[in-house]
């Protein structure tokens, strides 16, 4: 991204987009009248029970009723962790668990189940708030999130165009299957990189084999019947070690610690993400002086959560560094709309140049020779719409199709060696 892009004087910095779960339940399909909302840790068990209608549902949150009553703000992550360990303490003790601990072998299967359901319900939809980030990212640019869901993959397969590719190692791995699924090219060279995309906890559209250390990705996310193995669950000790996540983890901090731009959407820095926070804080004391922040944007509504967050950052942190903070994701969207405004006459302006000089490039090849290359009607599309017709303008005059002027046009851009949708270099 760019400096200017957040009003700050400067180019282009490498960025690091680092997304929690408020990324998700601050997404612009999220109204206060939606009948349940992307969940938080802390609202994971209202949210299930407003969507909850299948068998697996109901018996989850009949063994929450049963375990903890009516406690208020019960977490995802309390209720995990308990459940999990004491499954794990029968099992390593090698004692018969019986009926009373099959209950939370059971709910622990029914949680990775109803998991998928619950996201595909309550985030599904295109952001424009994450689309908007990703218009801004260049391939040297990396998000690392913390959510299973897949709000930004969406963005990136939509509008990053040919910056995005999963073949490309984007996600921290080679993807077996289903790569075509997850990206939008347009004709044209396609990118040497991509954008990085650094699930650090999982995603529901990945399907993992650990034994042949391999990952296909899920097109269809309503078919996901549970996310067993493609996530870490959200206990208090986390497997870091499990394959494919200790090599995303370890490419997690190669992006933290050389990027210079940071923007944080949503991440609270809950105290028991012991992990979390050690990745951050080392990382970020681990900065050469030529790799300190330039700029650090915090949207978060919790203001203790921006200190946390600061606090843990400080030794990526200069007197220089630009600090940014906003309370909702539509407050950032709304700046960098603004300042792409602000620089919209001089983008114009820039192209205009740009089309003069291919004119005259044009032209000189005319008179030195014939254009050869081309036919006359290929030269004619090529003027005209370099000029600033529209394709259907070109196609009424000349009678062709829209297709037919649209590969003529291709046609005529690569005799002049122009990538698409590019204008050329002026050369000698």
């Amino acid at each position: 991204m760019n400096l200017s892009d957040f009003g700050v004087e400067g180019g282009r910095r490498k960025t690091l987009v680092l997304l929690g779960a408020g990324a998700s339940r601050g997404a612009s399909f999220v109204r206060r009248d939606s009948h349940a909302a992307p969940p938080l840790d802390l609202d994971f068990f209202q949210q299930l029970a407003r969507i909850g209608h299948s068998g697996s549902a109901k018996r989850l949150l009949e063994f929450v009723r049963d375990e903890y009553g009516h406690e208020v703000g019960l977490s995802m992550e309390r209720f995990f962790s308990e459940a999990d360990y004491t499954n794990r303490f029968h099992h390593e003790m090698n004692v018969d668990p019986g009926p009373y601990v099959k209950r939370y072998q059971k709910a622990l299967k029914d949680f990775l189940t109803v998991l998928p359901r619950l996201l595909h319900a309550t985030a599904a939809q295109e952001c424009r708030y994450h689309s908007a980030l990703v218009e801004q990212l260049n391939t040297i640019d990396c998000v690392v999130s913390f959510n299973y869901d897949c709000v930004m993959d969406r963005a990136l397969r939509d509008h990053a165009e040919k910056q995005w590719d999963p073949e490309k190692g984007s996600y921290g791995f080679a993807v077996n299957k289903g790569a075509e699924a997850w990206r939008r090219h347009t004709k044209g060279r396609a990118r040497k990189q991509s954008i990085r995309h650094l699930k650090l906890h999982g995603s529901m559209n990945w399907r993992v084999d650990t034994d042949d250390q391999t990952v296909d990705l899920v097109e269809d996310l309503s078919g996901v019947e549970s996310l067993e193995g493609a996530i870490i669950p959200p206990t208090w000790f986390k497997d870091l070690t499990a394959w494919p996540f200790g090599e995303i983890w370890k490419q997690a901090r190669k992006e933290i610690r050389t990027a210079r731009i940071m923007v944080v959407v949503g991440y609270s820095v809950p105290d028991t993400d012991l992990f979390s926070r050690s990745l951050l804080k080392v990382e970020a004391g681990s900065k050469e002086k030529r790799e300190k922040l330039d700029l650090l944007v915090l949207v978060n509504p919790d203001r203790d959560a921006r200190r946390r967050f600061l606090d843990l950052m400080r030794g990526g942190i200069e007197s220089s560094t630009t600090i940014l903070e906003y309370d909702v994701l539509s407050e950032l969207d709304h700046l960098l709309r603004r300042n792409r405004a602000t620089t919209a006459d001089d983008d114009m302006a820039m192209e205009a140049q740009l089309r003069g000089e291919l004119m005259d490039r044009v032209l000189w090849k005319l008179v030195e020779e014939e254009l050869s290359g081309l036919s006359q009607d290929e030269q004619k599309v090529l003027f005209l719409l370099e000029m600033g017709r529209s394709i259907e303008h070109v196609a009424a005059l000349l009678g062709l199709s829209r297709e037919e002027v649209k590969s003529m046009h291709s046609r005529g851009r690569e005799y002049f060696g122009m990538d698409e949708g590019e204008l050329p270099p002026q050369t000698a």
